[in-house]
């Protein structure tokens, strides 16, 4: 009989999961064909369907190896192919933030940015314009091309949360726009970018691209 006890919660994020020891189905081997695909990936599912998980997943595998993958099906493929190699995690999550506009919403991203920065001592310079992260991470993926991933949880949070707001949708639309014209530009510099959303795919990219 299973153990109801050691069903996962709602909100636990995968190491968690693992170091409690609860239930976990095991399909890292399809992660681990995920990883290696080509070109930037992007998921939009419904909510509720464990996106923020694999988010987690992806981030823990990145930044530790098969650390908290012990037993699991990619562990052995994992450490095969990568062979103890571990990537810098930039892992932003637009719902978590607290903005009004997207300049706010801009200084969440350059504050998260920061502290990545200040970690790996990568000097900060003084950006011009009214949005400054996409300068920042530019720099940031640039001191170190190869060894990044980025993850964005949620990435139409800001345009999902604003339809009833015909003009802040629009600023939050070629905020977005911009930000992610830089992430394509930095594409090739990354060993793997990951994008979820809730958004129609097919309607937002018609908006933002």
């Amino acid at each position: 009989m299973v153990d109801i006890t050691k069903l996962p919660k709602a909100k636990s994020g995968f190491e968690e999961l693992r170091s409690q020891k609860q239930i976990y189905v095991d399909h890292t081997d399809l992660i681990y064909e995920f990883a290696y695909l080509d070109g930037p990936n992007f998921l939009s599912r419904p909510r509720r369907f464990g996106k923020s998980l694999l988010i987690s997943t992806l981030e823990s595998l990145f930044s530790h190896g098969t650390e908290f993958f012990k037993g699991l099906k990619i562990e052995k493929l994992w450490e095969e192919r990568e062979k103890g190699n571990t990537y810098k995690v930039i892992r932003l999550d637009f719902s978590s933030f607290a903005y009004t506009n997207p300049v706010d919403f801009d200084t969440k991203i350059y504050d998260t940015l920061a502290n990545t920065a200040n970690c790996l001592e990568i000097t900060q310079k003084n950006y011009s314009g009214t949005y400054k992260s996409d300068a920042l991470l530019t720099d940031i993926i640039s001191s170190a091309p190869g060894e990044f991933v980025l993850l964005i949880d949620e990435y139409d949070y800001p345009l999902t949360h604003s339809l009833d707001d015909k003009e802040l949708f629009e600023e939050y639309r070629k905020y977005i726009q911009g930000l992610f014209g830089t992430i394509k530009a930095l594409s090739g510099k990354m060993r793997f970018i990951f994008i979820t959303g809730v958004g129609r795919f097919a309607y937002f990219l018609s908006l933002i691209i």
